[in-house]
């Protein structure tokens, strides 16, 4: 059971395990349930997983990576591994010369002049992930900075229909043997074994999951495999995605843990221990014990919210809160929330939550029904000053349960 409290009071614990097998050796087959273009109800997909073997370290950035965020920087900067520059690789997006040359600016205003460089890998290049000439390139590299765009261009650049292109191979080498890689807005996506490649929370709410591209609905693909403990998500609360992710984490059998990661902020992975670094939060979803309502509801997802300075273990779910924070009250009013799934608003609702004296909240919007409750052993606790969306800075809430159904259940 999972149980938030400060640090000195105990963590809340779950018991989530995630599954591996050599990237680019083997294969990983996982179900999505009830995907469009199947022939019944579980699709398979095969989904590369990252090696069991000690890895370096992951920044997973929510998007809107400003060049003001040290502590985000610092974080890559401190993974790199031997003295060759960050390599930028602004493979996802659409616009690549002035996203790479934005990351780079950024990270030589972090670390200094000649910190970090571009490998120019995308769609107009593309022959480039299959020649021997880029493997001498990655080699040189101390770390890895992916710009954001689309998680499916990327995964489909480095290893299209499934194969482990040259480039892929030598950068899956270099974080094996300790290089950071980081990586910003919907990229990030990409580096998990099942990604989220397109679709909102009102496509899945109305048309469920599905792994053809040009359908309706949530689009789950396979990706790169280098995190292997959830699905992940990027922009939550800024573009009211949390919808989509309780929809993915409901429909998929063999991965039903997500994490969704808002703007601004970052997720330090170190092996299994990862913490909460920027200026908005993280929401965990653990749907391993939810009662199912069809194939994409369902009741009792476990869930929390993490603040800057939290942690957690991504082998059990196990939240630390970080030091220097206080208890709210719980004496403060419910805000008045139209959509928990538009922009920031299931920040807003689970912020009033833990800020007054109710302890569950129903909202009706985009066709479903959301119901929120604090679970047993619920606590929350903020600094002391404004964070995002007018809420308390480093908001750490849970557990609390999630229920997602069709209006009328």
């Amino acid at each position: 059971m999972q149980e938030l409290r400060r640090r000195s009071a105990g963590p809340h614990t779950g018991d989530v395990r995630g599954r591996r097998a050599l990237l680019g050796l083997a294969t990983l087959v996982v179900l999505a349930t009830g995907c469009r273009g199947a022939s019944d109800a579980k699709t398979k997909q095969v989904v590369h997983a990252a090696p069991s073997v000690k890895k370096g370290r992951l920044v997973l950035v929510g998007g809107r990576l400003g060049a003001d965020q040290k502590a985000v920087y610092d974080a890559i900067l401190r993974g790199r591994a031997g003295s060759g520059p960050v390599c930028v690789l602004p493979t996802a997006s659409g616009a690549p010369t002035s996203a790479m040359e934005d990351a780079q600016a950024a990270l030589d205003h972090s670390g200094g002049a000649g910190t970090a460089t571009t490998i120019f890998l995308a769609d107009e290049d593309a022959v480039r992930a299959t020649d021997p000439q880029i493997v001498r390139e990655i080699e040189r590299c101390s770390g890895f900075f992916f710009t954001s765009g689309r998680a499916l261009r990327l995964a489909s650049l480095l290893a299209p229909g499934g194969d482990t292109t040259l480039a892929l191979r030598a950068i899956l080498d270099r974080y094996r043997r300790g290089a950071v890689v980081a990586a910003t807005g919907e990229a990030v996506s990409a580096l998990g074994r099942i990604m989220i490649a397109g679709g909102t929370s009102q496509s899945a709410f109305a048309d469920g999951v599905t792994d053809v591209g040009d359908a309706d609905g949530l689009f789950l693909s396979p990706g790169l495999g280098l995190f292997e403990h959830a699905i992940l998500d990027t922009r939550l609360f800024a573009r009211g995605r949390v919808g989509r992710l309780l929809v993915a984490v409901l429909a998929t059998d063999s991965l039903p843990v997500g994490l969704g990661l808002d703007e601004q902020t970052a997720l330090v992975v170190d092996g299994d221990d990862a913490q909460v670094v920027g200026r908005s939060g993280v929401v965990v979803l653990d749907a391993r014990k939810a009662v199912k309502d069809g194939p994409y509801f369902g009741r009792g997802v476990r869930a929390s919210l993490l603040g800057a300075g939290d942690r957690i273990d991504l082998r059990t779910l196990t939240v630390s809160v970080g030091a220097g924070k206080h208890s709210l009250s719980g004496r403060g009013a419910f805000p008045r929330i139209r959509d928990p799934f538009g922009p920031w608003g299931f920040l807003h609702a689970v912020s009033g939550l833990a800020a007054s004296p109710r302890t569950a909240a129903q909202f009706t919007a985009q066709g479903v029904r959301l119901q929120i409750r604090e679970s047993d052993g619920f606590s929350a606790a903020s600094a002391d000053t404004t964070g995002v969306a007018g809420e308390p800075a480093g908001l750490s809430a849970g557990p609390f349960l999630v229920d997602l159904l069709p209006v009328g259940r």
